[in-house]
């Protein structure tokens, strides 16, 4: 039985592979599902070291990486261990923020999202907005579309 209560996020061994990597995964009732790529269930029983992980919730504060390597920089005594651990978290957090999401470009608009260039042929809202320019006739509405980056802006109506 383990001690961790479900939603505890940490690194684990699991003693069931041949190598005995660690893995990131989240606890849950009567195991631990893996956060890692090619990690799935793996059972309490064979999970023989648990390394709880602290999660930071900045709430998409953009100057929480800022702030702390200021005050890493602030340090009167130079490089020590807090400024190190300080420059460490704010490299965590700059590595995980996503950047917003660009506004929807107008009619004609072109950008690349999902490994292709998408053209935005209609202002319908009833309708699948957004084509494939390769022109296979694939069709997506604006929210289908992940990390879009303007090629070209549209016609503003």
């Amino acid at each position: 039985m383990s001690t961790y209560e479900p939603g505890t996020v940490a690194m684990i061994r699991d003693s069931s592979t041949s190598d005995r990597s660690e893995w990131r995964a989240v606890k849950q009732d009567k195991g631990w599902l893996g956060l890692d790529e090619g990690m799935g269930w793996v059972e309490d029983y064979c999970v023989t070291n648990v390394r709880p992980l602290v999660v930071l919730d900045t709430r998409g504060e953009p100057m929480a990486a800022k702030w702390l390597r200021k005050l890493a920089e602030a340090d009167p005594h130079g490089d020590t261990i807090r400024a190190r651990i300080a420059k460490d978290i704010a490299a965590q957090i700059e590595a995980q923020v996503k950047p917003p999401r660009i506004p929807e470009p107008g009619l004609w608009g072109v950008v690349e999202a999902n490994g292709a260039k998408w053209l935005r042929w209609t202002s319908d809202p009833k309708q699948y907005q957004w084509t494939r320019v390769s022109g296979d006739g694939l069709a997506v509405k604006w929210d289908e579309l992940i990390n879009p980056t303007l090629i070209r802006e549209g016609v503003q109506s």
